[in-house]
């Protein structure tokens, strides 16, 4: 079960915790992969999934106990989480206790870590034998992933860089280009392709020879 963003400027409540004013969001870092030829030419590969750096501090009220234990709690909770602000743009990443400021009756502990920055879901129906354009309400190329309903022998999906094969597609398929997953209940059920990544649009093209429902979801990936 996919885990819920955590809102850190209401979900602490319940900790006797709140964020000091406003987190620092930092600028996104743009990553490429870097070639260089016999011949000393250098080459760079297309824009990767870049990460945002986050720090914000929490404050922790109460006796010296209760703040221990509402801070390991959050601790735990931060460790590997999406977090949210505003519930407009999610950070995906694992935020570690950087330093302590201690108090008789309060404690501030300020986070750090890297992020991947993104937007609410899109989840997208696909209509079968109708080729359709996908719009990214981001700004980065960002992975896609795919759920099935219902059951066909043959399955095509057109208009990514590879065209996407699969047979015996049931509800137990799944495609997801973030895990780099490929999921089925039949083995041998697919030809060799890349995992699906959206730039700013893509005209995709879904053929069955079955009936079943074809879903596509992302997290539009953002520059901030």
């Amino acid at each position: 079960m996919k885990k819920l963003p955590i809102n850190l400027i209401k979900d602490l409540r319940k900790y006797d915790a709140h964020v000091l004013a406003y987190p620092d969001i930092g600028n996104t870092e743009i990553d490429r992969d870097e070639f260089i030829s016999d011949t000393g030419l250098i080459f760079y590969s297309k824009e990767r999934l870049a990460f945002t750096p986050v720090s914000f501090s929490i404050e922790f009220k109460g006796s010296k106990e209760k703040i221990r234990e509402n801070r390991n709690k959050v601790s735990k909770l931060l460790d590997i989480a999406t977090i949210t602000f505003d519930n407009e743009v999610f950070y995906k990443g694992r935020f570690l206790a950087e330093s302590v400021e201690t108090r008789y009756w309060y404690q501030v502990v300020t986070f750090k870590g890297k992020a991947i920055a993104m937007l609410n879901t899109q989840r997208i129906e696909l209509p079968l034998n109708k080729k359709v354009t996908i719009y990214n309400n981001g700004n980065l190329p960002t992975p896609c992933r795919f759920y099935f309903e219902g059951e066909s022998p043959r399955v095509s999906i057109k208009g990514f860089d590879d065209d996407i094969e699969l047979l015996n597609v049931d509800e137990t398929t799944r495609i997801d280009a973030e895990e780099g997953l490929y999921q089925a209940t039949i083995e041998y059920q697919y030809y060799t392709f890349s995992f699906p990544y959206i730039d700013d649009y893509v005209e995709l093209l879904v053929e069955s020879d079955g009936d079943i429902r074809c879903f596509m979801e992302f997290e539009g990936r953002v520059i901030c």
